[in-house]
């Protein structure tokens, strides 16, 4: 099956191709073309071919062309190529707050850390107003893996505030747990089972405070 529709995506690229030539279509319109298969493709996970349909954009410099190859590259683990896309992106528009977002994501999954608290910091500063669940949750991950703990608690104190997340949660009380305040931490770590009672990683946390807290808990 997979076979099939790899064959009949280059049957589409071809397709185009020919009639881009043939009936004289304007290279802008052939472009969208482009990007409207390869976000099909994208949907569909079949990045290889994305890759084969973005190639036979004529401009390649555009914006449109450097965040979707970003994208692409990223999905398939190539995160070099894909920070050198944004990159040039982001030399020519400083701010465009996609392009920050994604270099977050391409670095933090690449391990770099550093790299990606900047770009999530510029892409919050550029938009403070945005309310991205997923960029502070991932920018507050990149404090906790870093142990900037009170850092961490600040960002997911206001995560817990905007929206019922479990991952907000979970963090928030590992930060107050790691800076030693254990109350809050319980009613953070609590508040994160009761959204999540399965999740192994909430209930090793719990014995962590459990353990942390001693004879205490035994008055």
């Amino acid at each position: 099956m997979r076979t099939q529709a790899v064959e009949f995506v280059v049957d589409i690229i071809d397709y185009t191709q020919v009639a881009t030539k043939d009936q004289n279509i304007k290279p802008d319109d052939s472009d969208t073309l482009h990007f409207e298969l390869c976000d099909m493709l994208i949907e569909n996970n079949l990045f290889q071919m994305a890759s084969i349909a973005l190639e036979k954009v004529i401009d390649q410099h555009s914006s449109k062309y450097l965040l979707t190859k970003a994208k692409i590259r990223t999905m398939q683990g190539i995160y070099e190529e894909a920070t050198q896309a944004l990159d040039e992106l982001l030399q020519k528009n400083q701010d465009n707050y996609d392009a920050w977002v994604m270099r977050g994501h391409a670095f933090y999954l690449h391990g770099n850390l550093f790299d990606s608290e900047e770009s999530y910091i510029k892409a919050i500063r550029l938009n403070p107003t945005n309310k991205d669940q997923e960029v502070q949750e991932r920018l507050g991950i990149v404090y906790a893996k870093r142990k900037a703990w009170k850092d961490a608690k600040t960002v997911f104190l206001k995560c817990c505030k905007e929206r019922v997340s479990t991952t907000a949660w979970f963090y928030l009380g590992q930060s107050m747990l790691r800076m030693g305040e254990l109350s809050q931490a319980e009613d953070a770590i609590t508040q994160a089972n009761i959204l999540d009672n399965t999740n192994p990683n909430i209930w090793g946390l719990m014995c962590i405070l459990c353990l942390s807290t001693g004879a205490d808990r035994l008055s």
